[in-house]
């Protein structure tokens, strides 16, 4: 397996061109969440160790405010924060967060 070593965000990762490909759409994502991307960037950092987990991660967040745009977060006023603090303390060994 050909590896790499790149600079994304400030931080270098020595990983597949596989998981560097996810790493960035991951990335992408967030970075494209508007107003929230800043907080969903600052969230996303618990899961930077794998690309896979940050993929994850971002999608989860992406779904979860659209969530809250729309009026459908768990409880009304919820920022994203609060929502993936819930939602990752209901989380159970092994389950994914989407």
């Amino acid at each position: 397996m050909l590896t790499q070593t790149s600079t994304v965000l400030g931080k270098t990762f020595t990983e597949s061109i596989q998981d560097f490909q996810t790493r960035i759409e991951a990335d992408t994502l967030l970075a494209n969440m508007g107003a929230a991307s800043a907080e969903a960037q600052q969230i996303a950092e618990k899961w930077q160790a794998t690309a896979t987990d940050l993929l994850a991660g971002a999608q989860f967040l992406a779904q979860a405010e659209s969530d809250i745009t729309q009026g459908h977060a768990l409880a009304a006023g919820d920022s994203l924060t609060q929502l993936v603090n819930v939602v990752t303390s209901l989380q159970q060994s092994g389950e994914s967060l989407i």
